[in-house]
């Protein structure tokens, strides 16, 4: 299957293959509120599928990439310093990630701002 002749299906088309919810899928094709529906038609669903189809990465492809990872691994604890190890470990962390031996890193949730007074109570120096 080809890239559907209608462009706003296709671009719900690819941000549902890209894991977005339907929603925000509604919203990268202009839907106003149909997302359902269209989510629902025989060619969109053919259409993600085939997308995934083409974008998955295969195991095999990342094999060479953590094995040039484990080598680098190596020259960094050569360096038998700080830098080096903590090169390594981040480089070892992320070998095991591409192998799914560990999950994707959580991100950090976002702190509401702080007024001034909370700032200055929590960072300024002693006096």
């Amino acid at each position: 299957m080809a890239v559907l002749s209608n462009a706003r299906r296709e671009a719900f088309c690819q941000a549902r293959a890209a894991g977005k919810s339907l929603a925000e899928a509604g919203k990268a094709g202009r839907y106003d509120n149909q997302w359902s529906r269209v989510d629902a038609a025989p060619e969109v669903q053919a259409r993600i599928a085939e997308i995934r189809r083409e974008t998955a990465v295969d195991a095999r492809d990342l094999v060479p990439l953590i094995e040039k990872m484990i080598g680098l691994v190596d020259n960094a604890v050569d360096l038998k310093s700080a830098a080096g190890m903590r090169e390594a470990k981040a480089l070892l962390v992320e070998a095991a990630r591409l192998k799914g031996l560990l999950p994707p890193p959580a991100t950090a949730p976002l702190q509401p701002p702080m007024s001034r007074q909370e700032w200055m109570a929590r960072f300024a120096p002693p006096q």
